[in-house]
């Protein structure tokens, strides 16, 4: 995406991020991931396991023994991530990538709608950034 529309999205992330930031209530909906009431489901460490070593015979031919090396670390590690994560938490998209995004014309009331709101939840905030910065700019 241009400019214009990168700078659009990342303010309505700033904007749903800061309408619950550290906000506590949104520890009491069953409904919302991330909450006391709802955890995340997370990778354990079977299912990381195995995607990674699919992906590694999947691509063998491509991948060279420091990226393996890399990729055993990272997969090793991985699923403690989650659990070592202490704040600060918001209201995330969690699906927050320009599929998910409707742009209106130059100068429209309303320039950016966000949609596809299956996943939100109760997050780290600079997940949806990055996830954005590294599914959307290029």
């Amino acid at each position: 995406c241009g400019l214009v529309e990168a700078k659009l999205a990342l303010s309505a992330a700033a904007v749903l991020h800061a309408s619950h930031w550290e906000d506590p209530t949104l520890d009491d909906y069953d409904w919302l991931q991330g909450s006391s009431k709802a955890p995340p489901p997370g990778l354990g460490p079977e299912q990381v396991a195995g995607l990674w070593g699919a992906f590694k015979e999947r691509y063998a031919a491509q991948l060279n023994a420091d990226q393996i090396e890399v990729g055993d670390a990272y997969a090793a590690s991985l699923p403690k991530w989650g659990d070592s994560y202490t704040g600060p938490h918001a209201l995330t998209h969690s699906d927050f990538r320009l599929d998910n995004m409707l742009f209106g014309p130059p100068g429209a009331a309303k320039p950016l709608a966000v949609v596809d709101w299956q996943t939100v939840g109760r997050g780290a905030p600079a997940n949806d950034v990055a996830y954005f910065i590294g599914a959307g700019l290029t």
